[in-house]
């Protein structure tokens, strides 16, 4: 993984807060960084 996709993690982690009121739960997290990791 290259940190260009690192960087789209956090950059969608943060997104989510706004949209959604409340932060991404770790589970979420977990599950954004599986499916760009595979």
């Amino acid at each position: 993984m290259n940190m260009h996709g690192v960087e789209q993690i956090k950059m969608q982690a943060l997104v989510y807060k706004p949209s959604t009121g409340h932060s991404m739960s770790s589970e979420q997290l977990i599950t954004l960084k599986i499916q760009l990791y595979e």
